[in-house]
């Protein structure tokens, strides 16, 4: 395994241009378009950035640097720390926006930034999404014109229908616990990471429980797959494993799940197919990973992108 820097220098700053001069203020979560560039949430800069591998440039798709809500054209529009970003076929954005309690969109096409769900105002409500209430939206996870978002402090997954633009609770009871059970009877406590498997089950980081879910949402069911609920490091089988923060997932065609945890000291950790769980030597603490469809994972470092290759 190596760890190669993509773009970025060691200190943090808001910079667009070459590879060479490039920088990034604090680099958070990021996503693969289907192009094969990398979307970047640049959150203490407040923008969403690109890099253009094939020009070896990164500039600024949405933000204007400014932390506040405004939707409008690319560069004037504005974010507060944005989180985390997915891209949808076409290449539209969504912008997981937590302290402005929104989920953005960045039109492929125009840079238009709108707004997807969310008032702004912290809550819980279901219904036509601009009428819709999330109180800290975390990590996303796009599946069959759906939206699936992390509501951390609600302890919920919620669900935007990209079709009718109405947001739904698909998982959780809100209370803050740790609960296996039916899907809206199942119990987290600070949801963070999604992802989804090839299987169409979904992967959930909840973080503060310190576990791995797995929620399916044929059978209705959520179980733990890893983790004991203590906030240790530890490898070893699934339900006897300790995590650490586990804030981050990434499901890999060859059915290994990647985790990004965010204690001290921060881990990237590896479940194979068996969920036994094992630590990835030689890595530092990642704020947001992605894979690519050659299964190359990229990760960010605050201040730069690095590319990790041999791991999978």
């Amino acid at each position: 395994m190596t760890v190669n820097k993509v773009v970025g220098l060691e200190k943090g700053a808001f910079v667009d241009g070459g590879f060479d001069k490039a920088q990034f203020q604090s680099a958070y979560g990021i996503c693969v378009l289907p192009n094969g560039n990398l979307v970047v949430v640049d959150r203490a800069a407040h923008r969403i950035r690109l890099v253009d591998f094939i020009n070896k440039t990164v500039k600024t798709l949405a933000g204007c640097g400014e932390a506040g809500f405004g939707d409008g054209a690319g560069d004037k529009a504005k974010f507060n720390k944005p989180y985390a970003v997915v891209a949808d076929a076409d290449g539209n954005l969504y912008v997981s926006d937590p302290e402005n309690q929104r989920i953005r969109r960045v039109d492929a096409k125009t840079n238009e930034v709108s707004t997807a769900a969310g008032t702004g105002k912290m809550g819980f409500d279901d219904g036509p999404a601009d009428k819709s209430t999330f109180y800290r939206p975390s990590g996303m996870a796009l599946r069959d014109g759906n939206l699936y978002i992390a509501d951390a402090i609600n302890a919920r997954i919620r669900c935007i229908d990209l079709k009718s633009n109405t947001v739904s609770t698909v998982i959780g009871t809100g209370r803050t616990g740790h609960k296996d059970a039916s899907l809206r009877e199942s119990e987290f406590n600070h949801p963070a990471g999604l992802a989804f498997e090839a299987s169409g089950t979904l992967l959930i980081a909840d973080q503060g429980n310190n576990r791995i879910r797995r929620a399916d949402l044929k059978e209705n069911k959520v179980t733990t797959v890893a983790g004991t609920g203590e906030q240790k490091t530890i490898d070893g089988e699934g339900l006897k494993a300790g995590l650490n923060f586990p804030a981050l997932i990434l499901a890999a065609s060859n059915g290994t799940v990647i985790i990004g945890e965010w204690g001290r000291p921060a881990a990237l950790r590896l479940m194979d197919t068996k969920t036994v769980v094992s630590t990835v030597k030689g890595v530092k603490d990642y704020r947001g990973l992605a894979l690519n469809s050659q299964g190359q994972l990229f990760a960010s470092t605050d201040s730069h992108i690095v590319r990790i290759d041999g791991l999978l």
